[in-house]
């Protein structure tokens, strides 16, 4: 374990919320929780030394699970998400900006983008010859649905088998961590997605810093990952599932992922909420196997109990209270105001 500062702010100060196990793996260990006492960003302090992050990945983490497949819908909703997504990268224009017509013609996409198939991921539309990295692509699930798309692919993972997995099915991946491998890639990328990565990741505003770097000017950038402000981490504290130690070593609100992308030069365009039911079921199964020898984990297996918090965690997404999400940012400046045309701000 090595003691650090705030990848945020630079302060060594924290205040200890939790010591926790590793509740997801079993792995031997306690690992501390805290919170920066300059910015308040939570973070693992000590954390995991470089060295050591590989012993907490067994062979069956979730690296080798599919992805859900993001190509929902076809035609329509596919021009409603590059529509919205144009919109939001142009500095969501008013309807003096755009024109009568275009402001109009726009309202579906907006009414489209507070469904869960919208964002579930914001870049699911046809994109023939844009170039997309998925950094942490895993054995390419997310790569193959978006090639499906016409993004032409590539990928960067730290698993080795993954990475080979990948590439057996034309994928280009380099095996490595990033951003310290990020200078075998060849960029500029239109896209770049980080799906439940930059919580694992020691220095996150390198990170985000280095994805900046390989994006093409107006470029995209996607991160989902957990958002510790949500009423599920706020209700369930240390038992919070996707709280995760010690593989999740920054625990990100919506304003420190937002901060942590401007300082590395991003511009953030929108936040979309996607909670998950299984951050309330397992973080209760969490508490309620506290000390017993065998988890049971009783209320995650229960089918009818997750069609019953849909509704309510879909809620949540929609007033800003969600346990995690995507936020998108751009590289570069609204289009409305430095005479960019549609083509030139977006994928």
């Amino acid at each position: 374990m090595v003691h650090g500062p705030c990848p945020l702010c630079g302060e060594t100060d924290v205040r200890e919320l939790w010591t926790v196990p590793d509740r997801l793996c079993g792995l031997p260990g306690r690992f501390t929780v805290a919170r920066c006492v300059r910015c308040g960003l939570v973070r693992q302090e000590p954390r995991v030394a470089d060295e050591s992050l590989g012993d907490y990945y067994p062979e069956d983490y979730t690296v080798f699970v599919k992805r859900t497949p993001p190509a929902l819908g076809r035609g329509r909703t596919h021009a409603w998400r590059r529509d919205w997504l144009r919109w939001r990268v142009e500095g969501r224009p008013g309807l003096g900006e755009m024109g009568l017509p275009r402001w109009l013609r726009l309202w579906p996409a907006r009414l489209f983008a507070i469904t869960p198939p919208a964002r579930l991921n914001p870049l699911a539309f046809s994109s023939p010859g844009k170039r997309l990295l998925d950094v942490g692509c895993g054995t390419g699930d997310f790569c193959r649905e978006m090639r499906a798309l016409g993004w032409d692919t590539a990928g960067i993972e730290p698993d080795a088998r993954a990475a080979e997995m990948a590439r057996e099915d034309g994928i280009p991946v380099v095996t490595g961590r990033f951003p310290e491998q990020a200078h075998e890639l060849s960029g500029p990328f239109d896209a770049i997605t980080m799906s439940q990565v930059i919580e694992h990741l020691p220095d996150p505003i390198a990170a985000l810093g280095a994805a900046r770097e390989l994006l093409a000017d107006g470029g995209v950038l996607v991160v989902w990952t957990p958002w510790i402000d949500g009423l599920a981490a706020r209700a369930t504290g240390a038992y919070w599932y996707p709280l995760e130690q010690p593989r999740h070593l920054t625990l990100f609100s919506r304003p420190h992922l937002r901060a942590s992308m401007e300082r590395a030069g991003l511009r953030v365009v929108a936040e979309v909420g996607l909670s998950s039911t299984a951050s309330w079921t397992r973080s209760v199964d969490y508490r309620l196997d506290e000390g017993r020898a065998t988890p049971r984990h009783r209320l995650d297996h229960s089918r009818w109990l997750h069609r019953l918090l849909r509704p309510l965690v879909r809620l949540l997404d929609l007033i800003g209270l969600s346990d995690g999400g995507a936020m998108v940012a751009v590289k570069g400046g609204s289009s409305h105001r430095t005479g960019k045309t549609d083509q030139d701000s977006s994928p």
